[in-house]
């Protein structure tokens, strides 16, 4: 869909690797809500939104060394809304 189009291409210039980890479109709009920054992957339980324990792993290993932008509060509100 348009929505999860939007959302992949908002939320990959912050973090443009989880897009090849995370490759269906539901779980990865729920990864984006519950971790919010890729700064707090480390410390995300993806096992609330059903990621499976090596996806989780591969997403928190991925954020660690990640070539995105930083975002603001305010762009993450807005990524957040889609």
């Amino acid at each position: 869909t348009i929505s999860a189009m939007r959302l992949r291409e908002w939320y990959g210039w912050h973090f443009p690797e989880m897009g090849k980890i995370v490759t269906e479109n539901l779980a990865y709009a729920k990864v984006v809500k519950l971790m919010g920054l890729k700064v707090k992957a480390k410390d995300t339980k993806f096992g609330k939104v059903g990621v499976p324990e090596d996806i989780a792993a591969e997403v928190q290993k991925a954020a660690e060394t990640s070539m995105g932008t930083d975002i603001s509060d305010e762009d993450l509100a807005n990524v957040h809304i889609v």
